[in-house]
């Protein structure tokens, strides 16, 4: 920490739409969920010495590798969890790394 306090760094920590909503898959919706709170101590503790502390609760992400098998399944597996997202629909690769680069530039300047 003492190298992020003397840059005035930032934190910016890539959550899940699953550790807030609860929507399954409990293990890795635990493991999300508990970065809410390790932000906010962050935020807390070092805030006040110019760190600023984010996280930026992703949706699930559309990758074929990863969603091969669940495909194989059911290839209409990603709109029906689409569904149960916020926005409606899973994001790409693309759109989930913007979300967190976005989010890291407005705190870096």
């Amino acid at each position: 920490m003492p190298s992020l306090i003397a840059a005035r760094g930032s934190v910016v920590l890539a959550s899940s739409v699953n550790g807030i909503l609860g929507i399954g898959e409990t293990p890795y919706s635990c493991a999300k969920g508990a970065l809410h709170p390790l932000v906010m101590n962050i935020a807390t503790a070092y805030g006040r010495h110019g760190v600023n502390a984010n996280a930026v609760a992703i949706g699930t992400v559309e990758s074929p590798a990863i969603w091969k098998s669940a495909l194989d399944s059911d290839p209409e597996i990603l709109v029906k969890i689409g569904d149960r997202n916020p926005r409606g629909k899973v994001g790409t690769p693309v759109s989930a790394m913007l979300s967190v680069w976005l989010r890291w530039c407005v705190f870096a300047a």
